[in-house]
């Protein structure tokens, strides 16, 4: 008879069978099961644990068994007398039969792990030690979802191993063992990773300010657990710490300094962060002529003359403004020397360059006087002099062509060009010049003792404008997601400006405007046009397309469809969504809407029963609105 311990019957029936048949005078005078005599029929029996063997069967002991009815000489009939065979059969009728089994109990056990947290790329190990009968079965469950690891974790049957741990492998871990018998039991390990600070970032990453100005700097990283302190350099010199990350400074010396912020915890510290500042003071320049250390010169006509001003530090950071005093005229704005390729008389005078910062920090202004000396021609019996053999001027200048003669008897003078005569005397005065104006002009002077000529070529250059941007510096512009956008940027200049469209540094269009046809959220970004017609410096202006978009992606946190809780547990339920602008949420439950829970936390400070039921989270702005899918609360009693 198969039994194990625990097995119940409520009645044990042994038969005797002589020559093949039931002995119906036989009945049971005792029985033993275990040691135990049982000898009420309608008793409940079971078995305990020490009368079963390890496979599963029960000994029974049948003694004192005897006929009630005396033999013909009227003595006792001697069962066991070996003259006699008798077969017995037990019958054991056992109710509601159930089978031995074991609740599950669970051991969890974590290595390489010290109160919950566990270093970056550090290794550790969650293991799970579940008892019960039949053996039960073990999942892990990260977060509230099943987890059977990943490419750095490996899961065996009862265990987690974390080779080298990271930031993503944090979370809560659920060890469930399940035989079929009762509840699954369930164990519970919060895993925090600490690492040291990274993605560290020192705010305004370039500047650049006056001398003695004050500098605010604002230092950040991502660390756990939290920074504990920043460390603030200028090149190598230490300059202080802060538990905020917030520094107040000045920058020294004059020129680039470039400031490092350092962030530390208890794991490590973060790699530098830079913010480069130029600080801007008195202008120191050197003024030269020609190469020479001097601010007067006296050249020839004809002559290369190169007026310029050096200054120290970068040249970019500084603004030019040349002017000739006598005309008060701007000869030109955006370099640290003039140029005459070729000089002459009429270039004749005072000249004055002012320089200062882009922040106007400081300026200055350095002063030229530059004579020109003409070359004198010899005639027969005559002596001439003209301006330049060759006149560079911009389109739309007035030009004035000047020569002299001089002989005995005085010489006439003329202007000659294509075989016309344009003028009479020494001076040519050509008023708006264009480009048909540009060619050889001849200068002649005779007398009664013969001739001279020279010849001058004029060339007219096309007027050359640099590139300006009409259009705001930087704008944002709002748009819904799924509408057409046109982004217009107006550039002057001369020659006209090409105009080139760039995201994120790669060209992705060109002309004046730039069309997106049906935006999407993903475009939000700030577009940058620039103008540039080879004249200057290029120009930029950017404009940011800010995308709107209705919510989506909603879900509620915990992520499950089905929570049981005890009555007066404490708890919260969390709304997150993607939309533009943020969303408002509203929570429902059991189709109604709650009062609180507004800012997407619905919290529960002790749970009723009256709170049962189905609770959805609304996430709603001028676009529309998403209900996120329903989750069930079922509260238990205590």
């Amino acid at each position: 008879m198969g039994v194990h311990a625990g097995d119940h019957f409520n009645s044990l029936v042994i038969n005797r069978y002589k020559d093949g048949q039931v002995d119906s005078k036989v009945e049971m005078a005792s029985y033993y099961s275990n040691g135990y005599t049982k000898t009420n029929n309608d008793s409940l029996y079971a078995l305990n644990a020490s009368g079963v063997s390890p496979r599963g069967f029960a000994s029974f002991l049948i003694k004192n068994i005897l006929v009630q009815d005396p033999n013909k000489d009227g003595t006792k009939f001697d069962p066991l007398d070996p003259d006699v065979t008798y077969v017995y059969s037990i019958t054991v009728t056992i109710p509601n039969l159930r089978p031995t089994t074991r609740e599950n109990r669970i051991e969890l056990q974590v290595k390489g792990c010290v109160n919950g947290s566990v270093i970056e790329n550090q290794t550790i190990t969650l293991l799970c030690n579940a008892t019960g009968k039949p053996i039960p079965n073990i999942r892990w469950m990260k977060n509230g979802e099943y987890y059977d690891g990943s490419s750095s974790v490996s899961s065996s049957n009862n265990a987690l191993v974390f080779q080298q741990v990271a930031i993503n492998d944090e979370g809560s871990y659920t060890c469930i063992a399940d035989n079929g018998v009762g509840n699954p039991d369930k164990k519970l390990f919060t895993l925090l990773v600490k690492y040291k600070p990274k993605d560290t970032l020192l705010c305004p990453s370039k500047l650049d300010v006056c001398e003695n100005k004050v500098i605010k700097l604002s230092c950040t990283a991502d660390a756990y657990p939290s920074v504990k302190n920043y460390s603030l350099y200028n090149g190598n010199i230490y300059l202080g710490s802060s538990s905020n990350g917030q520094f107040t400074t000045t920058a020294t010396p004059l020129g680039l300094n470039k400031f490092c912020c350092v962030a530390s915890n208890e794991i490590g510290s973060s790699q530098c962060a830079f913010s480069d500042v130029y600080l801007m003071g008195d202008i120191t320049t050197r003024c030269k002529i020609n190469n020479k250390n001097t601010s007067v010169a006296a050249v020839k006509e004809g002559d290369k003359v190169v007026m310029q001003c050096d200054v120290s530090g970068n040249e970019s950071y500084y603004m030019y403004q040349w002017v000739k005093v006598k005309d008060s005229l701007s000869v030109r704005n955006d370099t640290w020397q003039l140029t005459f390729g070729s000089i002459n008389r009429t270039d004749e005078g005072y000249y004055q360059v002012t320089l200062r910062d882009k922040l106007n920090c400081s300026s200055q202004t350095r002063s030229f006087n530059i004579t020109v000396n003409c070359n004198a021609f010899h005639f027969v019996q005559s002596v001439g002099r003209y301006v330049s053999a060759t006149l560079e001027n911009m389109e739309g200048d007035d030009v004035q062509l000047v020569c002299s003669a001089n002989g005995d008897p005085p010489p006439d003078m003329m202007w000659i060009r294509n075989g016309s005569i344009r003028g009479m005397g020494s001076t040519l005065e050509i008023n708006g010049v264009s480009k048909s104006d540009g060619g050889k002009y001849t200068f002649l002077s005779n007398n009664s003792l013969g001739y001279q000529v020279e010849n001058i070529f004029v060339t007219v250059k096309l007027k050359i404008i640099a590139p300006e941007i009409t259009n705001p510096y930087k704008q944002v512009i709002l748009v819904d997601e799924g509408k057409d956008v046109s982004i217009v940027c107006n550039a002057i200049g001369y020659p006209v400006p090409n105009i080139t469209w760039t995201k994120d540094g790669t060209v992705i269009g060109v002309g004046r405007i730039f069309n997106i046809a049906r935006v999407k959220r993903n475009d939000s970004s700030c577009y940058t046009c620039t103008a540039d017609n080879g004249i200057g410096h290029a120009k930029n202006a950017s404009t940011c397309l800010d995308i709107h978009y209705p919510p989506s992606n909603i879900a509620i946190l915990p992520s499950r469809r089905q929570m049981i809780l005890k009555e007066g547990t404490s708890f919260s339920l969390y709304c997150q969504s993607d939309s533009n602008p943020p969303p408002t949420y509203t929570w429902k439950h059991n189709g109604g809407t709650l009062t609180d829970g507004q800012n997407g936390i619905l919290v529960f400070n002790s749970i009723k029963r009256k709170q049962n039921g189905t609770y959805q989270c609304e996430a709603k702005n001028h676009l529309g609105w998403l209900l996120s899918v329903p989750i069930e609360i079922v509260v238990q009693c205590e």
